[in-house]
This record gives structure tokens, sequence and C-alpha cells, in this order.
């Protein structure tokens, strides 16, 4: 038997074959390749069975430009001889004893002084065994990954103190920048700034595996600085703190300010904030300086400082119209909002409220440095008038109300008198009132303020309706029900059969019901409103069957009971049509026909279930009923 994951020779019984052209694999006489391992072949007309296998697969391993490879491979098996392969990308070739190559038939094969030319390459070995039947075994086709050594190298630009490096090495894993100030960075292409001009040596070391390589450039910062600023805002109403931003290069030793107008008007610092109290237009001045040289920068006109608005105004009233008198001192334009939505960019408006009340007033004034509001709180009273309002005005018994005065702008007192009503009067803006009896009721509010009281009766404007209560008798008489109506303070009312029928009287004609059943009558009291409904039970047993009659112009039905055909018996009909309706006793319809005038006919009842069922003939003359039993 032969086992997976090793390559054997295929060819006629006894014999193996190789070819130096084979890649991967030894190719017998038919070209094929099977990969085994611990191979195991019985000799013909021998009792051994002689075990030739590949333990260990050679593995391609990490080396470095100039140091030896090794391959090793492990098998087991009876007189083993070993020949390592390359294939240069035409095919696998022996290779020979050298300076290089050493060890090439045993195991373990050297590479010395490995370049990386070799990497393209491929390497084998091919191990044979003299025993019994011949065997020849490839193993695996691996390449060499050989490292060589990184190149370092770098560009730079400069911008005041800062350098911006651009890395240009090859070959490598990881970067070590020192900038000749005492820091360092790893990053691939570092920006970095210095804190002060000078001359350094930047070096980057660039490595992987197999080493490191250095790469220095000696840089000169020492330059003379750049002047320029800007101000956090330069338009700015009085007084103003103004913070300037430096915009220098970062190579300055020394900055000297100059604000005209200013407090402090000079200043030493990087970042200075001035106050400017006044208003006026102010030139900026900075002058910066280093050990190569000084720049100056300035800027004319600059710092326009306005003074805000100072809203001020004042009113006369008479009754509703007010007029207003502006005060305010440095705007350039005006809006008024007077607390009733209405407005006006009037300088001085005059207005006339539509009410009394208290009104929040307010002017904004507006000038280049923005907006200033301010407001008065104005109150106003003219003579109420009082109007009511109720969230219903009708409804059943107990009927609760919630009421309220309408358009009541500064009332401060309220007075209202509900006649029949509980509680029968109240000083609340909204009370809420309760009535028990039924009956039309009045209602009077009276509302005061620092004008005088206004007064309103509303005559019946509560009504208030006795609840309904449904509730009836009846009388069955046999299938014929005469129904008694019971109900009170309704004047309306609906009545349901629950055999498809209703009624809207008070007291409806006698009801004829056509099947046994307990027929669920519901009534429905109404007045103009309120509503009350109730249900009863009417119990319909009294119609019956009759099998045997036989008289003139009555259907005779045999058998009853029946197991599976009804005879329906027509001759004392007369040559009338009847339209046959049979249901089950919860009233489903099972069967409807219309029936002939022949004499005699069948009705199939083999298909329903046992029970009593409910046959109804009908036509434009006569309705009868029959009850029949299926057995």
């Amino acid at each position: 038997q032969v086992s997976p994951n090793t390559v054997v020779m295929g060819g006629r019984a006894g014999v193996g074959t190789n070819t130096n052209s084979s890649q991967n694999g030894v190719q017998g006489s038919d070209g094929g390749v099977q990969k085994v391992t611990n191979l195991k072949i019985p000799l013909a007309k021998d009792t051994i069975n002689r075990y030739f296998a590949i333990n260990t697969q050679p593995k391609a391993i990490l080396t470095c430009e100039g140091d030896t490879a090794r391959l090793s491979v492990k098998a087991v098996g009876l007189n083993l001889k070993y020949q390592w392969q390359v294939n240069t990308g035409s095919g696998f070739s022996d290779l020979t004893e050298g300076v290089q190559n050493k060890n090439v038939t045993s195991p373990n094969l050297s590479i010395a002084k490995v370049t990386t030319a070799l990497n393209p390459n491929l390497y084998r070995c091919v191990i044979s065994s003299g025993c019994g039947i011949p065997q020849l075994v490839n193993t695996n086709a691996i390449p060499l990954i050989i490292k060589s050594l990184p190149v370092a190298t770098f560009n730079y630009i400069t911008e005041d103190n800062t350098v911006k490096l651009t890395n240009g090495s090859t070959n490598a894993d990881s970067y070590q920048w020192t900038f000749g100030d005492g820091k360092s960075d790893t990053a691939r292409n570092p920006v970095y700034t210095y804190a002060m001009q000078d001359t350094y040596r930047i070096v980057l070391t660039a490595r992987n595996v197999c080493g490191t390589k250095e790469y220095a450039i000696l840089i000169n910062l020492n330059t003379p600085p750049k002047s320029n600023f800007e101000a956090m805002s330069a338009n700015n109403c009085a007084p103003a703190s103004i913070q300037f931003n430096n915009l220098s290069s970062n190579n300055v030793k020394n900055y000297f300010w100059s604000f005209p107008g200013g407090r402090p008007n000079t200043s030493i610092s990087k970042t200075p904030s001035v106050i400017y109290d006044s208003s006026g237009v102010y030139d900026v001045i900075l002058v910066v300086q280093n050990g190569f040289g000084r720049d100056t920068f300035k800027r004319r006109e600059y710092i326009k400082i306005t003074a805000k608005p100072k809203v001020n105004f004042a009113y006369t009233q008479n009754s509703l119209s007010v007029s207003f008198i502006n005060n305010t001192s440095n705007a350039t334009g005006y809006k008024w909002d007077f607390g009733d939505r209405q407005t006006t960019d009037q300088t001085s408006p005059s207005h006339t409220f539509s009410a009394g009340g208290t009104y929040i007033v307010k002017l904004t004034a507006t000038n280049s440095c923005g907006s200033i509001t301010d407001s008065v709180r104005i109150t106003l009273f003219s003579l109420p008038t009082a109007a009511i309002a109720a969230s219903q005005t009708q409804g059943c018994l107990p009927l609760t109300i919630q009421f309220s005065g309408k358009n009541a702008v500064g009332v401060s007192a309220w007075s209202w008198s509900f006649l029949g009503g509980n509680p029968a009067t109240s000083n609340l803006p909204n009370p809420s009132i309760t009535y028990d009896k039924a009956g039309l009721y009045n209602v009077v509010l009276s509302i005061t303020n620092s004008a005088g009281t206004s007064s309103v009766r509303q005559d019946s404007l509560i009504r208030v309706f006795a609840s309904p209560k449904a509730n009836f008798d009846f009388k069955v008489t046999q299938n014929v029900v005469e129904f008694f109506n019971r109900s009170t303070d309704a004047d309306r009312f609906i009545w349901n059969f629950d055999d498809g029928s209703t009624s809207t009287e008070q007291n409806p004609p006698p009801h004829t019901y056509y099947r046994n059943k307990n027929f669920s009558v519901s009534l429905l009291a109404q007045n103009t409103a309120c509503a009350s409904a109730t249900a009863r039970q009417v119990p319909i047993f009294g119609l019956t069957a009759t099998g045997d009659q036989n008289t003139e112009g009555v259907i005779k039905i045999f058998p009853n009971p029946t197991n599976d055909l009804l005879y329906l018996d027509l001759e004392n009909v007369k040559n009338i049509d009847f339209q046959m309706i049979m249901s089950n006793m919860n009233g489903q319809v099972i069967k409807n026909q219309k029936l002939t005038r022949a004499t005699l006919q069948t009705v199939d009842m083999s298909d329903l279930e046992k029970g009593v069922y409910i046959v109804e003939f009908r036509n434009e003359e006569k309705r009868v009923i029959r009850k029949v039993v299926k057995l």
C-alpha cells in the first residue's frame, strides 16, 4: 500500500525512472505523479516489506545576503541516496560540490555567500533507495529567501525652524532619526521643529533583520526673522479687549509691539492682549529680532472701535394709546416690539393697544457693533368685557362643566352664579360645576379690573337631560313574540330581533320567528344627549314538523326521521313552485334548492351529520316550516 504526501515515481513494475526536467515530482513511463508518505512497497517473491518515507520536508529560511543558506531534509529507509537540485528557470538540474554549494549529496545542503540574485531559484532534493524495487522520491521545491542590508537616504526642506524630512530609504523595516539636539523620532517622514536656530546634524538609521545603514546631513537654520500678526477681532465696540495672534517666523528672539490708542500702548509679549476704551481707528506695529537680523510689520488703520448703542426711552399714555420718546444714543437703526404682535422701525412711535393688559415693550437699537435691547413693562386698563365659555352646554346626568371667562385681560376679581349648579357660586377664574338634576340653567359672570366691572348673563345656556334607561318585556306564543317597551327618559328607539330584522317603533308589532333558537333581542333607547342599551334572550322552540299531514295545500315529508333520502310529496300543492331552504339548529343554511311542480321529489341527506334540521318551503303565497331528524 502507498500512504499520502510523498512523491512516488511510477512506471513499469520493478523499474524506477527519473528526468531532470520534472518540476515537483518524479515522472514514470505514463507521466503520472502521486504524493504519498511512509512509502511501503511489498517486493515480489520476497516476504520482507521495505519502508521508505520523508519525515521532514525542506523549508525556506530567511538568510541575509553574504551568509550561508542551509536546507535540510529528513527521510527514513534503507540505503538512501541524496542529490540536491536547482531550477533557475529552465528545469531542475543537479548541484555540483564546489566553493558555494556544499554537501550536495547529503540530507543537509549549504549554500555559501548567498546574494539576492538567488531569490528566483527553486531547490529540491531527490532521494533514492537501492533496496527491493528501485525507488526515487522528490522533496517539495522551495525558494531561498535572501534579504540584503537596507539603503539609507533622505531629503529635506526647511521653513523657519521647521524641517520636513522625506525618507528615500529602501529595503528597510524600521527607522531611527536623531536631530542633533538630543531629540529623536521613529516615523518614516517626520516633521521636526527646533527650539532655536543653529546648525544641526540629522542622522537617519535604516534597519532590517540583516543589519543597519546610516545616512547623515548637516543643516543650517540661521536666518533673519519675519514679522507678521493678526487681531482675533479687528472691529469692536468700546471698551474692547483685543487678543493679537503672532504669525511671525519661529526664529524670533525678541518682540516689540506698538498700540497707539491702546492700553497698554506697547508690549514685548509674543501674543499680547490690548484694551481700547474709546471709539476710533488705530494702527498696530510689530518689530521682531534675532541674532541674524530684524523685521518690521505695520497695519495701518487696522483696529476699528465703535461705541455701543445706549438704549433709553420713555412713554406717556392715554387710556390704551401710548406715545414713546426715544432717547437712545449712538444708534443707526431701531426696532420696536409692543408685546401685542405689533412692531415698527420708527424712531419715536405712538401705538394704540387693542385691549387693556400688561405688555412688555422692547426697543432694539443697532449700529455696526451689533444690537442692544432694552424693555419696559406697561400695564394698561380698560373696562373689561365679560364673556362666558363652557367646555360643553348640554349632556346627561350627572353633568360636570368647566367654565372660563373670555377676553379677561387685567381682571382682578371674578364672580360667578350657577343656578341649579354645585357649587352655585364661585370666585375662581375657571370653576368646575356639576349639575345633578335635569333642566335648563342660567349662568351669570361679573369681572372687575381697575377700570370697573362688567357683567354678562346667558339664559338657558346649560341643558341637562335625564339619562335614559332601556328596558323591555316580551310574551312568546309558539313562534310569535309580543314586545313591551319599559324604557324611561327616551324618545327614540332601535330594536334588533336577531333574525336580520329591526324596528324603530316604541312598541313594535308582534314579531314572527321561523326557526327554533334562543334569539338575543336588543333595544337601544336614546334621547337628545345620551343613550342606553339592553338585550334579552327570547327562546323560540314552538315550531313542529308534521310528516304525515295530507291536508289540501300541505307538503308531505317522509320518512321522518330518515337515514339518507327525504321524500317530498307535493301532490296537494296544486302546481305551485317552492323554494326549499334547509338549516341546522344554529341557523346555518345547509341546502337551498328550487322545487318544481313534480308530485314527488327527493332530498339527499346522506352527507349531513346526525341531528335536527329546519326545512322551510317558501313561495309568494305561502311559507311552511317543518322539522326533520337525521339519524
